[in-house]
Order: C-alpha cells, then structure tokens, then sequence
C-alpha cells in the first residue's frame, strides 16, 4: 500500500511524505502506482524548479526489498507562496480521488 503523509499548518499543507507501494499489478504495469508516481514527480518539479518558493524534495533508498518501501520521496516547502499552498492542496485532492478509487491500496493522511 501506498502512504501519503501531508503535514498541515495553519498556512496550509507545508509539504508531504509517500512510502510502498500500491501492489495493484507488477511493476510497469501498475496504474495507481504510475498515477502517484507522476503526480508527485509533477509537485516537486513545480514546486522546486518553476515556482518562486523555496522547496526541498528528496528520495531516500532505504534499502528494504520486500516490495514494500523501497523508497521514500519527501517534499517539503522551506518558504510558501499562495501559489505553493495551492499547488499542495490540490495533489492532496488528487490523491484523496484516487484513495477512493483504491482504498486497497493507498492512504492519504493529515498530520
């Protein structure tokens, strides 16, 4: 199972977390795991190359082989922008649509 963590001030949604994976198909054919994938790929291109705020986004490998959580992508947003804020609401939406349309197999959260 995917998890999406976001983290939430009173500003907004300061940044977010995903881990697993989705285990709808096999790698390279899985279609909730290409969604997020490249929306979150989406997010934090925006957010660090095209947008004036500043952001950090990572992968960490955290060398676990058991399918799932190979790796970890954070992003978070060191200074906001409206823009930035509304840019975050809407991936946590996007990913809130597809929870619904695999409750199998991803969650979103708030923290």
């Amino acid at each position: 199972m995917i998890t999406a963590r976001f983290y939430k001030s009173k500003a907004g949604f300061e940044g977010f977390e995903l881990t697993g994976h989705s285990g709808l198909a096999e790698a390279g054919s899985d279609v909730c795991c290409a969604a997020v994938s490249s929306a979150a790929e989406l997010i934090c291109n925006a957010l660090t190359d095209f947008m004036e705020c500043s952001a950090e986004a990572e992968v960490i490998d955290t060398g676990v082989t058991d399918g799932d959580g190979e790796n970890v992508l954070k992003c978070s947003l060191t200074k906001g922008s409206g823009e930035a804020y509304r840019l975050m609401n809407a991936f946590y939406a996007h990913l809130k649509l597809l929870q619904e349309d695999y409750p199998q197999n991803i969650k979103v959260i708030v923290k």
